[in-house]
């Protein structure tokens, strides 16, 4: 948590806020890594 996010998981229980934005990183994130992995799908399976 704290390598990715600069957050300790106490911090991360105790503020809703933090919680709210550790989330949208990591579902933004999340997204990239997938758009990523289609774009090297479709260049590996030309």
């Amino acid at each position: 948590m704290f390598q990715a996010h600069d957050i300790g998981y106490e911090e991360y229980g105790r503020k809703l806020d933090t919680q709210i934005h550790v989330e949208q990183k990591r579902n933004q994130e999340y997204a990239e890594s997938k758009k990523i992995n289609s774009e090297m799908e479709r260049l590996i399976h030309r």
